[in-house]
This record gives C-alpha cells, sequence and structure tokens, in this order.
C-alpha cells in the first residue's frame, strides 16, 4: 500500500472537498499547510522500520482563560508564521496537583491546554480521499490525564503503520471542564463541548494530514468511552464522525451521567467564598480564583466520593450537550458501527489494585489480609443501596444485592473470596451491566454493535500473592499504548498476539466498518442482532466468541432489581427533583 519517499524535497497535493494541502519535507521537518495556518512536526522511525510524521500540539481551540474560563470553548485563531508542532502541550488542568496523583502524573500542565495531535503515514494513500481516521479521547475518571501519557510511539507502530492517521485530544477536565450550576448561566459539560470542537477541527483538517474526513472513528477507554458514547448521540457532536468504539466505560453508567455534579459544585464554590446568589455573579467570582485555590478547594471536601459513583465533576444530562435523557437519544441518533466492551475483573483497579492509588474504593494492601463478609455487608447498606437511593425500598436492595453476592459458591470465611466477592460487584455496577446495557439500547435501535469482554491477563502484570486475578480496568492499553499504569512486566509471546489482536481488529474496523472482515486470530467477530442479541468476543491469544454474556448477573441488575424495587438498577442518589437547583 506505501510507496517509498524520496529523501530529497517531496510535494503531496490531496484535491478534497476539505483541504487543498501542501506537504513538504526538509530535513526529515514535514511542513502541512492548513487554512489555519503551516505547521512544521518531525518524522519518526518506528521499532518495525515504519515512517510516520508527528505533529504535536496543535491548537484547535482559544485558550480557555481569563473571561473565556467556564466558557464553551472558541475556535483557534489563524496564524501567520509558520509554527512548530514538535513538542507535547501542556496538559489540561486535573483536579488535584501533580503531587497528589498516582496515576497519569503529568506534572506539565495549565489552562491554556487545548490541543491536540496528528500521527500520519508519511505516504500518500491509495484512496483519493486519503486514510480512515481514528480519534483517542482520554480517559482519567474527567479529573486527569493527557495525551503526554499515551505517546504516539506504539501508536505508530501498531496503527498508523496499518494505514490510519491517529489523532490524540485534550480536552478541559475536573472543576474547569464539569462545573456546573445546574441552570442556563453554565449547564456543564465543558469537557464535552472540548471534545466537540477538537472534532469540528479534525473535519476541516485532517485532509492536509492525509486523512479522510468521512471515514472517522472516534474511541477511547474508560472517561474516554463514556465520552465517545457522549459524543455518538449529543447532536451537536454525532454528525462529526462515523464509527465509534467504547473501551471499559459507557455513557449510562451512573458516573458519566450524574446530577450530583451540581451539589458538588455548588460546595466548591462555598468553600472558594464565591456565596453570590446569581450564577453568574458566582462564575465571575470563580475566575478571579488561580488554578492552586480551585485545587486545593476541591481538596478540602475530597476529590471524589465514596461510592461506586465516586467522580464528583464529570458530565451530566444537561438540556443543552444533551437535550434528553441518553435513552432517548440512542433512539433517535443516527445509527452509527459501535464496539463496546469491558475487561473482565474491571474493579480490581478499584478495589484491590497491587498499589494503593487513593480511591476511596481501594482496600489498602495491608488490609487484604482482614477484609470479611462485614465489610462487604456495610459497603452494600450503607453506601450503595441507601434510603437516599432506594427510598422505602432500600432493604429490599440490599437483601437482593447480598443474597446475589453471597450466594455464590466459595467460603465467605476466606479473605480472598470475600475481595473477589467486593471486586466483582465493582466490576458489574460500575462497568459490566451499564456497559453491556448500552451495547443491547443500540443493538435493538438499530445500531450495527460489536461487544466483546477483555479477558487477557500476563500473570507477572499482578504480584504473585495478589487476592484477586484478572483482567482489571486499562489493562489493555499496555497493547494500545505501550502504557502502563498497574506495574510493568514483559511483554511474552501470548502479549504479542494480543497486540495485533487489538491493532488488527480496530484499525479493520477504522477501514471497512467490521473489526474482522475475514478471521483474525482465528475468530470472525459477529456483532449483535435480532437472532443472537447477547453475543460477544471473548478476547484472549486464542479469542472465542461466546453465546451469552454474564447471564444471571444482567439478568439480576437490569430485570429482578428494577422490577422488586421500582428503581433503576443505578438509583439517583440525593438529587432534588423540583425546586432551584441553580447555585
Amino acid at each position: 500500500m506505501f510507496s517509498s519517499m524520496h529523501r530529497g524535497m517531496m510535494v503531496l497535493v490531496l484535491a478534497t472537498i476539505f483541504a487543498l494541502c501542501t506537504l513538504s519535507e526538509a530535513g526529515n521537518k514535514p511542513v502541512i499547510t492548513t487554512s489555519l495556518g503551516d505547521v512544521r512536526g518531525f518524522e519518526h522511525t518506528s521499532e518495525n522500520s515504519f515512517k510516520a510524521n508527528i505533529f504535536l500540539g496543535l491548537p484547535y481551540a482559544s485558550p480557555p482563560v481569563g473571561p473565556l474560563r467556564f466558557k464553551k470553548p472558541e475556535p483557534v485563531h489563524p496564524w501567520s508564521d509558520v509554527r512548530d508542532a514538535i513538542e507535547w502541550p501542556r496538559g489540561c488542568v486535573p483536579c488535584m496537583r501533580a503531587s497528589e496523583r498516582k496515576v497519569l502524573n503529568n506534572a506539565n500542565n495549565g489552562e491554556d491546554c487545548l490541543y491536540l495531535n496528528v500521527f500520519a503515514p508519511t505516504t500518500s494513500s491509495d484512496a483519493s480521499s486519503g486514510y480512515p481516521v481514528m480519534i483517542y479521547v482520554h480517559g482519567g475518571g474527567y479529573n486527569i490525564g493527557s495525551t503526554f501519557e499515551y505517546g504516539y510511539e506504539s501508536l505508530v507502530r501498531n496503527f498508523v503503520s496499518r494505514g490510519v492517521v491517529v489523532v490524540t485530544i485534550q480536552y478541559r477536565m475536573g472543576p474547569l471542564g464539569f462545573f456546573s450550576t445546574g441552570d442556563s448561566a453554565l449547564p456543564g459539560n465543558l469537557g464535552y463541548w472540548d471534545q466537540t470542537l477538537a472534532l469540528r477541527f479534525v473535519n476541516e483538517h485532517i485532509a492536509s494530514f492525509g486523512g479522510d474526513a468521512t471515514k472517522i472513528t472516534v474511541f477511547g477507554e474508560s472517561a474516554g468511552a463514556g465520552s465517545v458514547g457522549a459524543l455518538t448521540v449529543s447532536p451537536h457532536s454525532r454528525d462529526l464522525f462515523a464509527q465509534a468504539v467504547e473501551m471499559s466505560g459507557a455513557t449510562v453508567a451512573d458516573w458519566a451521567q450524574g446530577p450530583r455534579v451540581v451539589e458538588d459544585s455548588r460546595q466548591l464554590a462555598h468553600d472558594l467564598d464565591c456565596r453570590q446568589e446569581q450564577s453568574d455573579a458566582v462564575i465571575d467570582c470563580l475566575r478571579s480564583k488561580t488554578v492552586e485555590e480551585i485545587q486545593d478547594a476541591h481538596k478540602t471536601r475530597g476529590f471524589s466520593r465514596n461510592h461506586p459513583n465516586f467522580i464528583k465533576f464529570g458530565p451530566r444530562v444537561d438540556g443543552d450537550f444533551f437535550p434528553k435523557p441518553i435513552e432517548e437519544l440512542i433512539a433517535e441518533a443516527p445509527k452509527k458501527p459501535s464496539i463496546l466492551g469491558a475487561c473482565d475483573t474491571e474493579g480490581g483497579f478499584f478495589s484491590v489494585p497491587p498499589m494503593f492509588i487513593g480511591n476511596p474504593l481501594n482496600v489498602r494492601p495491608e488490609e487484604f489480609a482482614t477484609y470479611n463478609y462485614e465489610r462487604f455487608e456495610k459497603f452494600v447498606r450503607e453506601i450503595v443501596a441507601t434510603p437516599s437511593a432506594y427510598g422505602n425500598k432500600a432493604i429490599i436492595a440490599q437483601e437482593l444485592m447480598l443474597h446475589h453476592y453471597i450466594h455464590s459458591k466459595g467460603d465467605w470465611k476466606n479473605n480472598t473470596f470475600a475481595l473477589e466477592k467486593y471486586t466483582e460487584f465493582l466490576s458489574d455496577y460500575m462497568f459490566n451491566v451499564p456497559i453491556y446495557h448500552e451495547a443491547q439500547l443500540k443493538n435493538s435501535n438499530g445500531w450495527p454493535t460489536w461487544f466483546y469482554s477483555y479477558d487477557h491477563l500476563n500473570v507477572d502484570a499482578l504480584p504473585k500473592n495478589h487476592p484477586v486475578k484478572g483482567a482489571f480496568h486499562t489493562m489493555e492499553l499496555p497493547y494500545i499504548f505501550g502504557m502502563v499504569i498497574l506495574g510493568k512486566y514483559e511483554f511474552n509471546e501470548d502479549d504479542l498476539i494480543m497486540e495485533d489482536l487489538l491493532a488488527t481488529v480496530l484499525t479493520n474496523f477504522a477501514k471497512y466498518g467490521n473489526p474482522t472482515p475475514k478471521a483474525v486470530h482465528g475468530i470472525v467477530w459477529e456483532q449483535l442482532s435480532s437472532s443472537k442479541p447477547h453475543q460477544y468476543a471473548r478476547l484472549l491469544p486464542k479469542p472465542t466468541m461466546e453465546l451469552t454474556y454474564r447471564r444471571d448477573t444482567v439478568a439480576f441488575w437490569t430485570q429482578l432489581l428494577p422490577k422488586l424495587t421500582g428503581h433503576s438498577s443505578q438509583p439517583t442518589e440525593s438529587t432534588p427533583t423540583h425546586g432551584r437547583t441553580e447555585l
């Protein structure tokens, strides 16, 4: 597919409806002409000897600083000189200072952060329209993360070399990205508006980098997956790309659409002495505060809550970005081909990570040996199935949950078994069931949908004596980005197979709209259908197709529990249903 590039000056002209671009190379410094101005990147040669053009830190919006803080993003202004795109942009401000973070710890951050990066083949595509495009939205609980931490080396080796252009984007996070007054002054979801403007930028300019704006696939993991799901349904973003991949996250999950951010915003404003009656005045007051003051005030009440929906500053159904409930938007949105799935032991990242990362759900390693049924029961009764969540049916909900997990085969006197059930509960509540539910909603509404369970674990990824084993949340990231959050380990033969499997099915999907137009590692991954609505791909070095995903657990959370309590599996807790909700 790829022709060799001449070592001297080369000019590539792509005539498309989106742009007329010029690529010139002098000393391995490619220069791209866009309608905003010229940008200079650099050439990278991957481990498999593939050459790619790298452009780091391209601005897609005006800096959201000063009077633009707490406003929807505004388009970037053109520039006159050639703009160097050879250094990583600063990450967006996280919810906490770098010294307080255990994961995704990039100390180089600031408010001027709305940038994206482009990684593209150095040669022209065989198709006149250009290469398919994959846009990655990073995770981090809507509160931490940056593109720097995901790098470009593995993406070039595994994805760009297979004939796609990859884009990674940043967006405002934490209070600066998701603060909400609960009214029209600041409904919230600024981070989603950032992502939407980034998609517009890619649509308008990706042809200059050799990409096809009509073949854009957006993919993300964790909060990035929740973001992707949101982008697929919002009328403001859903027409800006063709396909979606949601890994370990779902927009219908409680943590990706809960209204409690309004109360957390009120508390933050109060702690910053921004106690004005009118929302506009509160926002003006917040603009006068430094980033450090906002972070320190956020810290006073804790960065997260002791609940499976632990995110304080995240998305909400706001009547603006989401003009209707998510389920209604799924029913009316264009039917985009979508892949959704979860790791088989998602909750291990939150229950028993090999190093304590400070999440209130974590059991400290020194407590592994003493964790027991009583602690699990206390968690269910006092944290999850509370009267504020289930009303007068709280006791019923508690007994149902405890019965479902207690009466599994095993010995509750064994602390390892108790930790496994706690992990299973978090996996089901936070990820497995809502992700599967969203896949079923999309399938039943005519979306071409593929579902998977990522089950691979390198035994060296966790300590030998670790009480819970399985593919934890984030454990697919080493095979896509080369990044390891929970501990480094050497790839074995099975890991290399998994790396190739993931890269192949994802790039196939980007190029053909099907992860397996032909068998990949012995599997033809079938999409959900009316005759096989529950089938899924079990992703292992020897992948298989399975007919039914977690049948009993799905039935419990989506049928039995709602039927007997009158509440959804993830009821909204402590949320005003009427009256004044603004600050």
